[in-house]
């Protein structure tokens, strides 16, 4: 989910925003696409994301100082910063890359020499720094909550109630409008993913838990009736962003890491839902690796034809 966040609103400040409105929005092909993948466990993690608006929702107005608003001015603040190299004649080599770990390789350095800072850790101080300046120029919404202390019995009186000014950040207007995707890879469908997902904390509880005291994006009620049939066709929920975007999943029938029967029924009943944009390929004789004759080139060029058609 911060990946997601972060690459969106990076995305958005680094091109041109478009219009929201009906009249200047571009058609729908004209809208970048945001494609989720994940291989094996990535595959995993991919399949139980929630879908593209549930994530962005939790960067709409976050408050200052917190994860969703730190990823938010970190992605503007990169963002600005390759817009300005890409608009100057600089060497095609330049690029904001981070260094993680290692030294400074540029000279050799002798036992006896103390060590120097790494890149990485210098360039993260200059975007920390750089984050704090954007945040000191950016208009907040401020939001006055009011809480009321607890009731004394001994002194008989009602204390007054005391005033929280809480700061969030704006909502992005003519924010990039993104068509999303979906390709997993070897998915350990079943018994093993059961397993792996037993003892995980979800991450974003108490995102969550900020997020549903707040207003939710409106949604047309056609929408909402729509989402509500495929709900009821597919079962689970967390498929329906599978059905109603278009997916590739590709696993081998000979994988043992997952459970074939169940997989297999949990693939056609997504592909057999009406109107239906979920499509899945069983390669025979692959295994999780791919490393069974020509099953690699075969995965390969099924993961190809997937994203030409998203073009």
């Amino acid at each position: 989910m911060s990946v997601v966040g972060f690459l969106a609103y990076y995305i958005h400040y680094l091109s041109p925003p478009h219009q929201s409105d009906t009249e200047n929005n571009p058609p729908l092909a004209a809208q970048p696409r945001m494609l989720m993948a994940g291989y094996s466990y990535g595959a995993m993690v991919t399949l139980k994301v929630p879908p593209l608006q549930t994530i962005l929702a939790f960067f709409d107005s976050p408050r200052i100082h917190t994860a969703a608003a730190d990823i938010r001015l970190r992605a503007q603040h990169l963002a600005e910063q390759q817009s300005a190299i890409l608009s100057t004649l600089v060497s095609p080599r330049k690029s904001l890359g981070m260094r993680v770990g290692g030294v400074d390789d540029d000279h050799p350095r002798k036992s006896h020499d103390k060590p120097r800072r790494t890149h990485s850790i210098d360039r993260e101080e200059r975007i920390r720094n750089g984050v704090h300046e954007l945040l000191q120029r950016t208009k907040l919404i401020h939001h006055h909550q009011h809480h009321s202390k607890k009731y004394d019995a001994e002194d008989k009186s009602t204390p007054p109630a005391e005033a929280h000014v809480e700061k969030r950040m704006q909502v992005v207007q003519s924010m990039t409008a993104f068509n999303c995707a979906y390709l997993v890879v070897s998915p350990p469908y079943g018994l093993v993913s059961n397993l792996a997902t037993m003892t995980l904390p979800n991450p974003f509880a108490s995102w969550t838990l900020r997020k549903s005291r707040q207003p939710q994006r409106p949604a047309s009620a056609d929408g909402n009736q729509a989402q509500t049939m495929v709900s009821e066709c597919v079962g689970d929920t967390g498929d329906v962003k599978l059905v109603q975007n278009p997916t590739l999943a590709i696993y081998g029938d000979a994988d043992a890491f997952l459970t074939l029967r169940k997989i297999r029924d949990w693939a056609a009943k997504l592909e057999s839902t009406p109107d239906s944009a979920f499509h899945y390929i069983e390669v025979a004789g692959a295994g999780h690796f791919w490393v069974e004759d020509d099953s690699f080139y075969r995965l390969r060029d099924a993961v190809g034809e997937f994203v030409a058609r998203l073009s």
